[in-house]
């Protein structure tokens, strides 16, 4: 059984008790701020007062001179051998000078309205034509019948007769698949202004029903199906399951 005490001799035992704690504290000093306070003995590998003055006194910055014209100005320490603003770009012009390099002009409001008129002009644009034409494509992006040509769509298309197709370009799923279309609609189109040739009817027509490019229905009977049904191959309409390759 315990023993029951009074609340003065409670508060009395309180107010020993407390005072022997504050008396065991430590005073301790922050070596980046200064300021003092008492800490319990348990925590007395305390350095500093606070988490900021300890992230403020681990980055050791301070005023540095800068090695070529003496300015003291503030950066890290690790950083205590780098120049000031003026003396860098003082560096910078006389290697320039040194090595021939004539500096980029200085970009104003009307910088990018002159780029952007030279490279509209006519004159830029026959050069581009007479460096570009007859170079082969080197790139997956470039190639026409590439499934990773910049003009790709991988998409699920139905024909006509109720069967699903898997194509990525359509370009070259036209091309492998030219019995499936109208011998006019396969014919290649050519630019009038260059003579090469462009696209196809079929080409176009399937494209205009992907949903990057339009909004359209169908196009002679070919239909767009959904990706959910596509990636299950196994057409639930006309159920034939689809086991070919994609173009």
């Amino acid at each position: 059984m315990y023993e029951k005490i009074s609340r003065e001799s409670a508060m009395r035992r309180g107010a020993k008790s407390g005072a022997t704690k504050l008396a065991k504290r430590i005073l301790k000093q922050c070596p980046w701020c200064k300021r003092r306070w008492m800490e319990k003995p348990s925590a007395s590998w305390r350095k500093y007062c606070s988490r900021a003055c300890m992230a403020a006194a681990y980055i050791k910055a301070d005023h540095f001179p800068c090695p070529r014209c003496g300015v003291k100005f503030y950066r890290k320490k690790s950083d205590a051998h780098h120049h000031c603003k003026k003396c860098v770009r003082e560096i910078l012009s006389e290697r320039n000078k040194a090595f021939g390099i004539t500096p980029r002009s200085v970009a104003n409001e009307h910088t990018e309205e002159k780029r952007v008129a030279v490279l509209r002009s006519k004159e830029h644009r026959e050069l581009l034509s007479r460096v570009f034409t007859g170079v082969p494509k080197k790139t997956d992006a470039l190639r026409k019948y590439s499934t990773r040509h910049w003009k790709s769509h991988d998409v699920f298309f139905r024909s006509p007769v109720n069967k699903m197709y898997h194509a990525v370009n359509i370009e070259a799923f036209v091309h492998a698949h030219q019995n499936l279309f109208e011998p006019e609609d396969v014919e290649m189109r050519y630019n009038k202004k260059t003579g090469l040739p462009t696209d196809c009817k079929a080409s176009c027509g399937l494209r205009s029903l992907c949903k990057k490019v339009g909004t359209r229905g169908s196009w002679k009977g070919w239909t767009l199906v959904g990706m959910r049904e596509g990636r299950e191959r196994f057409d639930l309409l006309g159920r034939n399951f689809q086991d070919s390759e994609p173009y």
